[in-house]
């Protein structure tokens, strides 16, 4: 048991000091919709959301700015916001996907409050 903890301490402290911790975000989307919403990032990323489906992906601060682009399943593009890093800070890391806009969450209010 000694041991694990020793191994356990050694490897929080590599993540906190080596630089590893702190370079990537998870960026959480829930679609708020009955219909099948496309998610796509301006690096490339392509992400399908099912109805009211969440999904948590990976952003980097060298990553933005960087723009988003909500398209429906035949592939219209319904909007597209452009965001920076910062941004995001402000937004808690979650977003709602609505038909006509994003959802932006702000503060530290009720779970799903936009």
């Amino acid at each position: 048991m000694v041991l694990f903890g020793l191994a356990m301490t050694g490897l929080v402290a590599w993540l906190i000091f080596g630089g590893v911790a702190g370079k990537e975000r998870g960026l959480s989307f829930e679609n708020q919709t009955s219909q099948v919403m496309i998610l796509k990032f301006g690096d490339g990323r392509v992400t399908t959301f099912q109805p009211h489906a969440q999904q948590t992906l990976p952003v980097k601060p060298g990553q933005f700015p960087q723009t988003f682009t909500v398209t429906d399943a035949s592939g219209k593009t319904l909007y597209e916001q452009t965001f920076a890093f910062p941004d995001l800070k402000h937004y808690a890391f979650q977003m709602g996907i609505d038909a006509h806009q994003f959802l932006l969450y702000r503060g530290i209010t009720s779970p799903g409050t936009y």
